[in-house]
Formats: C-alpha cells, structure tokens, sequence
C-alpha cells in the first residue's frame, strides 16, 4: 500500500471550499496551539504500519493544513497541528460514543487553565496509515471561536506524528508520511537538529543576523512567520538585531478558553532570519507580553518545503532561493477577536492609521467591508475572505457610547 507521491494522491481541486481564501493580518493571531502544558502524557500512541509511504492530499485555508482522517473509521476533517497533541472535538466524541477514561488540566496558550476531558481511540487511519490505542483531548466544538470557521472535528498532533517523517509541499498541497528519509525528496536541503519535548513537539534553532540564535517551536498550527516571546525579543534589541515597529495594548491570541491576557504587544523587524543555509531577509512579525516560546510557523512555507524528521530529530528546509526577500503581507494597524460572541477589537497599534481614525480596543465591529458580523457564520465569512491585494478595508462599529461609525483604513506595511 505504497502510496508515495501516486497520482491518485494528488490534491482534488474539486473539493476545495467555495469560500475565497486569505491570510487577514488584521484578525487575531490566532494560534492553534491551544495546550501548552498537561497534567498526564498524551505520548503513547502506537503505530501499526512498517514501511510506509503515503502522499495525504490537504486543503490549505486560511494557512492552514486540513485532510481528512478516519476514526474509528468514521473519516472527518483534521487540521495538522505539530505544536498540539491529539484533540477531538466533543461532537466527534459523541459520535463515536468515547468515554473519557480521565480529565486533564491544561494550560493554553493565552496562559488560562481548565480541565478537559481525555478519551481512548483504538485506531485512527491517515491514508493507508494506521494508529493504535491514542490518547485524545476533547475540546468543548461550540466554544472554541474562531477554530468553528475552519469545518474540523480535531487537530492532528506531534503525538501521532512522532511515528513519521513528515514532508510539507504547500504548492502541490501535499504532505508524505513515510518511515524511510529516502522516500522524501531531500535535495538541496539542510539538516537541523532538533529536539522533542514530553509531547514531541519539534523544537529547532534559527539564526538571527550571524551573531545570535533562538530555539523556537515548528508550529503548523500557526498561520504567522515568526512570532516570538518579549524575552526573546528584548535580547535580539539589544543585539541590534530587532528593531521595534509598532506597539499596542491588548490581545492577539486566542486558546482552548478564550481570548488571551491583555499585555503589550509589539510589531518588529528582524533584518535577517536563518534556516540552516537559507537566509529570509527583512522579516516583519510580532512579539508578545505574554508569549513564552517562540514558534516558526507556516508562512515559512511559501519559501520552501518543510521535512520534520521526528524519527532521527531532523529538519530540513528545502529553500526555493538560497536568498529571499520576506513578503511582508502589511497590516490594518489593529486585531479582533470573538469575544462573548461579539466581534470586537482587541488591539490597536499606536500611531496607526486605525487609532488616529478612531478605532480602540474593546470597540464591536459590525461590518467589514458591507459584510455584516452578527453571527459566527458571518464572522467566519469576513475572517476567512478575500480582500484585493493594496485594497483599503472599510470598517463599522460601534464605540463605547453605542455609537456607529464607518472608516475606511488603508493596509500599511
């Protein structure tokens, strides 16, 4: 059942969502890394496939890599997520009528704890792949925000991944399982240790500049670049090797129970990030008050594939140029989250066009662009939609007062 880059695993363009498709750098960074510590090991997962080698077609929204997986051989959509463990969602759950053999108390990444149930899954299929006995958190469907617009019943993580090596192809949408390095095309690429916490989430070191190095978490969960914690951000300014762009007040994530803590939160410039021989140069991303890992995550992609080896802790980086320019997609100057059901905004850069129009944190956002945001259906549309490149984003909400106010914002960079 070697199914290693076979036509029939091609991606099927006929099943792509209707919906139109683009990274919004105006909404929340929304991570779905949800867990960031556990109270038990979610880490035993069996494989029951030798010599494998599977080409798993994914739909690609929103950054994000969705393919369809069977559980118990009821097959739904999954979102490939190396910075999470195992979850299903609890409607999954009930459909598969799991009982949660315990609860785990979990940390998100907005830092809030909780405890969520935690069930058994006797075998779960990827392709002709097969898992045993996995260990699954179950996240609360109707609660998870943003995570509803996406259509998925789980996050595919490290802790079934661990088995694989793991080959990443945005332009063909294609991702390779295999157990052998020599069913994956390695050329031109350049290893990188790397090591694996309690969970087996990837951890790998990028250099910044040629003077200074940060270890950061493969985070295919995540959407953004580079974001990065305030620790390791305040070290490279000190090293002259990030410079501050932006600052604002408030929040930019949101986790397993909510949106994130407020904090400062910074827009900066890396001049230089390298990936083992590769260098990205001029990159724009975020760092963050309450952040404490830095995470590389799947806007990488667009400047090359991806190989996390987690079976000989190796990752490779397969660049389109030895050099590039970073492509830097611009901002609105703000962030919005889903907050008690609402659509609100959750920062505001200092000194952007959007604070000096009159936008502030905690504002109710009720149109964008004429799209209306008055239940999750449309907020999913307006998180999810296509905005022109260069086109300025016409905004309505309402103040502090109730009252309503249109503004047009043009994208800065």
């Amino acid at each position: 059942h070697n199914r290693c880059l076979s036509k029939s695993s091609q991606p099927h363009s006929d099943k792509m969502y209707l919906i139109k498709v683009v990274i919004l750098s105006l909404t929340a960074l929304f991570s779905l890394l949800p867990v960031t510590g556990y109270s038990q090991n979610l880490n035993n997962t069996s494989i029951a496939s030798s010599d494998f080698c599977d080409t798993i077609p994914f739909e690609y929204i929103r950054g994000k890599m969705i393919i369809s997986v069977s559980v118990n051989q009821h097959v739904s959509k999954f979102i490939v997520d190396t910075g999470a463990p195992l979850l299903i969602s609890d409607k999954l759950q009930s459909e598969l009528n799991l009982e949660a053999s315990q609860n785990g108390t979990v940390r998100d990444v907005t830092g809030q704890t909780g405890k969520i149930p935690v069930v058994s899954i006797p075998e779960i299929n990827i392709g002709t792949i097969r898992f045993t006995d996995s260990k699954a958190m179950v996240f609360d469907k109707a609660h998870s925000g943003m995570l509803n617009c996406f259509g998925v019943d789980g996050l595919l993580g490290s802790t079934l991944l661990k088995h694989c090596i793991v080959h990443i192809d945005t332009k063909k949408q294609i991702i390779i399982l295999t157990d052998k390095a020599q069913n994956i095309p390695l050329q031109n690429s350049a290893g990188i240790k790397m090591k694996l916490d309690a969970n087996s989430r990837p951890f790998l070191k990028l250099g910044i500049g040629n003077r200074s190095e940060i270890e950061v978490l493969f985070d295919s969960g995540s959407d953004k670049m580079l974001p990065l914690s305030y620790k390791a951000f305040s070290r490279l300014a000190g090293k002259r090797l990030a410079q501050q762009k932006g600052k604002g007040r408030g929040s930019m994530s949101s986790g397993l129970f909510g949106a994130g803590k407020e904090g400062d939160e910074y827009r900066i410039l890396l001049k230089d990030v390298r990936l083992g021989s590769a260098i990205i140069d001029n990159v724009v991303t975020t760092a963050s008050e309450h952040k404490n890992k830095n995470a590389l995550g799947m806007s990488v992609c667009q400047y090359g594939t991806i190989t996390i080896d987690y079976l000989h802790k190796k990752f490779y980086f397969n660049a389109r140029q030895q050099r590039m320019a970073y492509q830097n997609p611009g901002f609105y100057g703000f962030a919005a989250q889903l907050i008690d059901n609402r659509y609100q905004v959750s920062l505001v850069y200092e000194g952007s066009q959007a604070e000096r129009l009159g936008l502030r944190r905690g504002y109710h956002i009720l149109k964008m662009n004429d799209l209306p945001l008055s239940d999750l259906s449309e907020i999913c549309e307006a998180f999810l939609m296509k905005i022109p490149e260069g086109e300025p984003l016409q905004l309505t909400f309402a103040d502090e007062n109730e009252n309503i106010r249109t503004i047009r914002i043009e994208k800065e960079y």
